[in-house]
């Protein structure tokens, strides 16, 4: 297996561009890596290891992916790629998608964002029913499945598809305009949904989801079986970082403007589960 060094292409207008443009002229203390090399050495420590792991079944779609695939991918802030492997090959990314939902929700809602999810880790399974019991209808964090469900709640404040705003958000971050939801995947997931739309329907009873259960649940499926390659990940989450350190403020502002220019700012008191005041702001 080869590690592969992508160049030579046309630069695309994506936000990790965008990055790379603003900070000429600002020198970086790097060290000189062998980054092709790295990966090189990580596909072969793991060969070992193929075999005695077990591909995703809870969702019949996704027993399908072969289990011997395997692909890395590295997006410098210069710009370069290096991959290895199937890193080229999309699969349905699943909960990677709940990082760039937060962020979208964090930039276009403040700290609305926390009066629907707290910042603890859970200590329990994913899925738990239980936990969200225990705290009263308020997930934990927004990376287990209720918590990414309320986030979702949130984001179709700007409309009635986050799906597709998730789907042309990561377009813009990745530069690829091919990036698509796997309807098989989507439908696969809508039809086994059982325990997280018992989440969905237990945070409603406890009015932390404001919106149709159904459609809340739908756009979260669709969302998950959003197909992306490694190197699509890396180019996105090189700029998802740049901009949720502050980097490149305004980059970030402009990104999430264009796929979800209808949800509103807001600035909020809240305590842990409860809104004190919610006033809408100046859009930046």
């Amino acid at each position: 297996m080869q590690a592969v060094k992508r160049g030579g292409e046309e630069p695309k207008q994506t936000v990790s561009n965008q990055i790379k443009s603003r900070n000429k002229g600002h020198p970086v203390m790097t060290r000189q890596i062998d980054y092709q090399r790295v990966l090189e050495q990580i596909a072969e420590a793991i060969m070992p290891l193929y075999g005695r792991g077990k591909v995703a079944d809870y969702i019949p779609a996704l027993a399908d992916v072969p289990p011997r695939q395997f692909g890395m991918a590295l997006h410098t802030v210069a710009g370069e790629t290096f991959h290895i492997g199937a890193a080229e090959q999309p699969f349905s990314a699943q909960s990677i998608t709940k990082l760039f939902a937060l962020q979208l929700a964090i930039v276009r809602a403040g700290d609305m964002v926390w009066t629907k999810v707290g910042k603890e880790p859970s200590g329990d399974p994913f899925n738990s029913l239980v936990l969200l019991e225990h705290e009263g209808g308020f997930p934990r964090n927004p990376f287990i499945n209720a918590g990414a469900l309320a986030m979702v709640d949130l984001l179709m404040s700007a409309g009635p598809s986050p799906d597709m705003m998730m789907r042309d958000y990561l377009r813009l971050l990745s530069g690829n305009q091919a990036i698509e939801i796997d309807e098989e995947v989507a439908q696969s997931e809508w039809q086994h949904a059982h325990v997280n739309a018992a989440l969905t329907h237990f945070m409603k009873s406890h009015d932390v989801i404001d919106h149709d259960v159904d459609a809340v649940l739908r756009a979260y499926c669709r969302m998950c079986a959003i197909r992306m390659s490694c190197t699509d990940l890396a180019a996105a989450t090189l700029a998802l970082t740049a901009t949720l350190v502050a980097a490149q403020p305004k980059i970030a502002v402009q990104a999430i403007t264009q796929v979800a220019p209808n949800l509103p700012l807001r600035k909020v008191t809240a305590t842990r589960s409860k809104v004190l005041r919610a006033e809408p702001v100046a859009a930046l």
